[in-house]
């Protein structure tokens, strides 16, 4: 069976900011594609956690596509602080560009974009994607959807919760959190099957290699692992058992009493 993509996108496509928009959203130095910085970088997050969450799940709106801006594939998303976005999809690409965001409750500035040909991406965000596809850094690949696998977790205490991180990378990972102390402490289980990059393939700017439960570990908690409980388990659980670690096929890291 597949295991589910972190951040979860429906069929494989990307969610992207243009650089334009990111200015519309005051968070400029944010990544393009890191949309868990985005949303807690901006004063408008709730429409930025909109963008991940309802174009995760497609690519157009329920409502159409939006009126006099020369195309019918740009689409609207409303604000639940009153502000307006626009997003379009490149089947080429296969990114879903969140383009620009006004807090008016108008699209005014998205016809007047259109009009002068600043609507769409720009050559510097196609250069940014093709860049970042191809020389990404391993941070920047997995620590969003690795958060957001851990939060999940957190989510169904003692439930193993498992998805692939990093697109390229494809960190194949499995999270799992005990509580304790009235939900004040959790212990944190992260296990990873042994990567091995493809055949030709070129290990991305950053690659911790023996240090990739360390830096896991760091990307997952934010933290620091030397200040951290860390212990290298040889059981982990499985359903309602625990079972040997099989260091053949996977690593394994504990992270006790830590606090979310």
């Amino acid at each position: 069976m597949t295991e589910p993509q972190y951040p979860p996108i429906d069929g494989g496509y990307e969610l992207r900011y243009t650089r334009r928009a990111l200015g519309d959203l005051g968070c400029p130095n944010c990544a393009p594609g890191d949309l868990e910085a985005v949303e807690r970088s901006t004063a408008w997050s709730a429409i930025a956690k909109d963008f991940r969450l309802q174009r995760s799940t497609s690519v157009e709106s329920t409502g159409g596509s939006l009126a006099r801006v020369g195309r019918g594939d740009i689409f609207p998303l409303h604000g639940p602080q009153g502000g307006r976005a626009a997003t379009w999809f490149d089947p080429e690409t296969q990114v879903c560009w969140f383009l620009g965001f006004t807090p008016e409750h108008d699209y005014t500035l998205f016809e007047e974009r259109a009009a002068i040909g600043e609507l769409l991406p720009s050559e510097r965000d196609e250069q940014l994607l093709e860049i970042e596809r191809e020389e990404l850094d391993f941070d920047l690949r997995v620590g969003p959807g690795l958060r957001r696998l851990v939060r999940d977790a957190i989510e169904v205490p003692g439930e193993n919760v498992r998805g692939t991180v990093g697109n390229l990378v494809k960190l194949e990972i499995t999270a799992t959190v005990e509580t304790i102390e009235a939900d004040a402490l959790v212990d944190l289980t992260l296990i990873v099957r042994v990567p091995s990059l493809e055949k030709g393939q070129i290990a991305p700017p950053g690659w911790p290699g023996s240090h990739l439960m360390e830096r896991l570990t760091e990307l997952a908690t934010g933290e620091d692992p030397r200040m951290l409980q860390v212990a290298y388990p040889t059981q982990v659980r499985s359903g309602d058992v625990r079972r040997s670690v099989d260091f053949s096929r996977e690593l394994v890291i504990e992270v006790r009493n830590w606090v979310p």
